[in-house]
């Protein structure tokens, strides 16, 4: 389901390299509430999944047409934000 959104938005938009998709799952929908046409850091979870963005960019390097990446394993990416205090 969320993959074949992601395609959607790479049809409709055609983008010139790599974004970052936020969405929220409610009810069974997908809504889509911000898209980044950048790196972020969730980069680290493409890498993991196996899709290195960084050496796509350079291989796709002024081409018009690149091929949609089908073969990459699943994966989630868990975060936590610590606040630590020293004396």
């Amino acid at each position: 389901m969320i993959i074949s959104k992601c395609i959607d938005i790479v049809e409709k938009l055609n983008p010139c390299g790599s974004f970052n998709v936020q969405l929220k799952l409610y009810n069974n929908e997908i809504y889509i509430f911000e898209i980044n046409p950048r790196f972020s850091t969730t980069l680290v979870l493409s890498i993991a999944a196996g899709v290195n963005e960084i050496d796509l960019v350079i291989q796709n390097y002024n081409k018009n047409d690149v091929e949609y990446i089908s073969s990459f394993k699943e994966m989630k990416l868990i975060r936590r934000w610590e606040n630590f205090f020293y004396e």
